[in-house]
């Protein structure tokens, strides 16, 4: 119970600590969109896109690797650090050779109309990008989860600040804003590396069999992450393929809402993690679905909100093009909910039994039909077929990890996955109100 508690406390501070800078962002985020209108949001939103994808591609699941072997033994963070850098810039430079010879492709396919420049500009950022994962798990394998969290917060506060203070008083061209977004994340990554500094030792010497190990357990991840990631974002590389930027500023608008959710399930995987690697096998499946059950209340209810609030800022605060957006926002927060659940569950395969082929299976089986649905609806429906095609995707997704966590543990009761106990609200007080562990 009390391991249940400490979780508990650990997301909310997580959670809190993401979300105090909701309203700098939310400002920024409106701003943005009307400044730029939907074809240059929609620009913006592919080039920060294809950064993201770079580091998918090339991060080997180091940031889960080394988030798991440093909460395995915290006396050897130094050299799981070392080896997370030294796959990092190996990945990068094998990574800009492949880039060089296919971007030219790349552009053409899923790109259309996105400057060459700015997707130079996301390139260069990528092995910086690929350092963060690697901070990112070393600090949050350690425990450290509030100081990972602040420097998200601040991280917010500073590119939000800059769009407000950059569009309020002057008329920022989109490349100044996208060159702004990377001195950021620059600044950001030299004073992650100055605290962790000041904590923890850097570097130490690191045997080779330790980095087979972390790129043995990285790689298993990161072919499960490349076919998650791809099943979360493979619908805007559609819309941009069939219809352009500016169907994308759309679609990512409702998505910009909708993945304000995603923070709960967030902070509560990233405080589940090291409790569930350290629990025994009788007592894991239980703590799972105790944070499975809290992580549904939550996000059903952050969803309903979420509607109504997201509906409001698009109806009233931007251009009538924006009420196009609607429509996805919907579908959207429903695969939210759905994405959740499978990120709770997945934490019992990959950090309590250490078998992230699991969830790996799990994706590549979806990826295929979530390929699929994403090309026939969105063709067929525009934005709104790709946000049934969201939803309905993660609806599956959802019900294979469900399937494989009962297969592996019979004995629990479905019930308790879903209905509300006698001790919940009470151990909810506790941790909100008398700051300490229920009984």
């Amino acid at each position: 119970m009390k391991k249940g508690a400490g979780i508990a406390k650990k997301s909310v501070i997580d959670y809190f600590a993401q979300n105090a800078a909701l309203a700098v962002t939310f400002v920024a985020g409106i701003l943005a969109t009307r400044f730029l209108g939907k074809e240059g949001y929609g620009i913006y939103s592919l080039v920060l896109l294809a950064n993201m994808l770079l580091v998918l591609f090339a991060n080997m699941g180091v940031e889960i690797s080394t988030r798991v072997f440093a909460g395995k033994d915290e006396k050897k963070a130094a050299q799981v650090h070392t080896a997370g850098v030294l796959l990092i810039l190996a990945v990068s430079v094998f990574g800009a050779v492949i880039l060089f010879f296919t971007h030219d492709l790349i552009r053409a396919t899923y790109f259309r109309g996105v400057p060459p420049r700015f997707l130079l500009l996301a390139a260069l950022l990528a092995p910086f990008s690929l350092y963060q994962l690697v901070w990112q798990g070393v600090m949050v394998g350690l425990g450290e989860i509030a100081t990972y969290a602040r420097f998200f917060m601040w991280n917010r506060i500073a590119q939000g600040g800059a769009i407000i203070i950059l569009i309020a008083f002057f008329y920022p061209s989109l490349e100044l804003l996208i060159y702004v977004w990377i001195v950021i994340q620059l600044v950001t990554i030299i004073f992650c590396i100055l605290v962790m500094a000041g904590r923890h030792r850097l570097f130490s010497p690191v045997s080779l069999s330790l980095v087979n190990r972390i790129l043995g357990f990285g790689w298993i991840v990161y072919l499960g992450n490349l076919a998650a990631t791809l099943i979360n974002k493979y619908s805007f590389l559609i819309i941009s393929s069939l219809s352009g930027p500016g169907e994308v500023g759309l679609y990512n608008r409702a998505a910009t809402f909708s993945d304000k959710i995603t923070l709960i399930s967030g902070s509560l995987e990233r405080a589940t993690y090291q409790p569930a690697a350290k629990a025994d096998r009788d007592f894991a499946p239980h703590l799972i679905q105790k944070v499975f059950r809290y992580n549904l209340y939550v996000n059903i209810l952050g969803a309903a909100a979420m509607y109504i609030f997201g509906s409001l800022c698009i109806r009233l605060l931007l251009q009538e093009e924006f009420l196009a957006s609607l429509f996805p926002l919907k579908f959207l927060l429903v695969s939210v909910i759905f994405m959740s659940c499978s990120r709770i569950l997945a934490v019992y395969f990959t950090a309590h039994l250490g078998k992230p082929s699991i969830p790996g299976i799990i994706n590549w089986i979806i990826l295929p039909v979530s390929l699929t649905l994403y090309y026939v609806l969105t063709k067929t429906w525009g934005i709104r077929g790709a946000s049934v095609a969201t939803a309905a995707v993660y609806f599956l997704h959802a019900c294979l990890f469900f399937i494989f966590f009962l297969i592996r543990n019979r004995s629990l009761k479905i019930g308790d996955f879903f209905l509300f106990h006698s001790d919940d609200l009470e151990n909810i007080k506790k941790i909100l109100f008398k700051n300490r562990a229920p009984e």
